[in-house]
């Protein structure tokens, strides 16, 4: 059941009060004598959501196809030292993984022969790049919307962002475009603090999509999330990061924040930022009333207090229809659940 939170006025959103369906090691795609019932770390949606990655901890990525009744196995990506902790996808279709051996990894996708539709469904993927900027595990990963521009959050308390170099319109690769020891910085190289940092370690960091028609120079929204229930939210433009605002961390009861992932339903509306934590809870945020979301206030809509029989790790979102977007979620106790958020 559903809890809510916030103003008594609201726009009618509403979470389903159980998972639409799960994937466990006896059922689907997670199969026990491969994954194991508490090695999926972590999962991520392809830009038009027919492609499920997934993140172990027995050192390998997987790609899964979403059909229209089961889920079948793509292809199995090696190269990791250490556990997978996290996978997400780039629009254009390269995916990312992190770990344990603080390594950041980019794949490229490889087509297969054209089928009747005349579509080549990707087949495997090469490993393109590995980027070692980080002294310690690297938690998260996060493409940019419309962009190759990634942010890697680590155990080393610092957040990368990678920028690709492109010459007479040909990749010269990825190279860090700027980091701090103290706080979060895109996109520029600083060591001074910024106004409002985390003062705890980064777990999640999610970027914000973009709107339909972004103005030239304009800023894009990041989100943070640490260890003691906080989550930040930044602007980000060629001029650096601003803070924006620190959303209330009792909301998770001051537990970790272990997944962020802002998702808009069509192109013209207010994005929600969707929040779960080492509290067994799943949050929605959106827009404080009267305030828009680039001035980064939100409010926490709605609130399901046990999402799993144990700690929930991470999270992905992806829109279903206009009035439909599913999350999917995975947990200490070795599932994957597929929530449904009705607007």
């Amino acid at each position: 059941m559903s809890m809510q939170w916030g103003q008594t006025q609201r726009p009618p959103v509403s979470w389903a009060p159980r998972a639409l369906y799960t994937l466990s090691p006896e059922v689907g795609p997670f199969d026990a004598t491969k994954t194991g019932a508490a090695l999926v770390r972590n999962i991520a949606w392809n830009a038009d959501s027919t492609l499920l990655a997934t993140a172990s901890f027995d050192k390998v990525v997987r790609v899964y196809r979403l059909g229209p009744d089961s889920m079948e196995l793509v292809c199995e990506l090696e190269g990791h030292k250490n556990e997978v902790k996290d996978v997400c996808f780039a629009s254009s279709g390269e995916l990312a993984s992190c770990g344990r051996d603080k390594m950041v990894m980019i794949w490229t996708p490889l087509d297969g022969e054209a089928g009747e539709d005349g579509t080549c469904p990707v087949t495997d993927y090469d490993l393109g790049e590995v980027l070692d900027g980080h002294s310690q595990d690297v938690k998260r990963v996060s493409f940019q919307t419309g962009s190759t521009t990634l942010v890697s959050a680590s155990y080393d308390n610092t957040i990368r962002v990678w920028g690709e170099t492109v010459t007479d319109g040909e990749s010269q690769g990825y190279g860090s475009k700027g980091h701090s020891k103290q706080s979060i910085a895109a996109g520029i190289s600083t060591d001074t603090p910024l106004p409002m940092s985390h003062g705890h370690s980064i777990l999640s960091c999610g970027w914000c999509p973009p709107d339909v028609t972004p103005r030239p120079g304009a800023e894009s929204l990041l989100a943070s999330g640490d260890a003691a229930g906080y989550i930040h939210v930044w602007g980000h433009s060629f001029a650096g990061l601003d803070h924006k605002a620190a959303l209330d961390p009792s909301v998770h009861q001051g537990s970790s924040v272990t997944g962020l992932s802002w998702v808009r339903s069509k192109p013209t509306a207010i994005p929600l930022l969707v929040s779960v934590s080492g509290d067994n809870s799943m949050c929605v945020w959106r827009a404080a009333s009267g305030m828009t979301l680039r001035q980064g206030l939100l409010y926490p809509h709605t609130r399901i207090p046990r999402v799993h029989a144990g700690e929930v790790n991470s999270l992905d979102t992806h829109v279903y229809s206009q009035q439909c977007i599913w999350a999917v979620t995975t947990g200490d106790d070795g599932r994957c659940n597929v929530w449904r958020l009705e607007l």
